[in-house]
């Protein structure tokens, strides 16, 4: 059986955001606007969706 042949790997400079952007006031807003909730109730859940984009935006480097 013969083998796969290794191709190099194309390699780009990753985008990173200069400034971080936080949404929470404004989803916070929202849910007030539209749900008619407490906003304050949802800190935790807005907390992990920041999280979650700041590390989407800046990925770690790997060789």
């Amino acid at each position: 059986m013969e083998a796969v042949p290794r191709l190099p790997m194309i390699w780009f400079q990753l985008k990173v955001s200069p400034e971080p952007t936080t949404f929470g006031p404004k989803l916070k807003q929202y849910i007030q606007d539209f749900y008619n909730e407490e906003p304050e109730s949802y800190n935790n859940e807005i907390h992990q969706l920041e999280s979650l984009r700041s590390m989407a935006v800046r990925p770690p480097v790997d060789m």
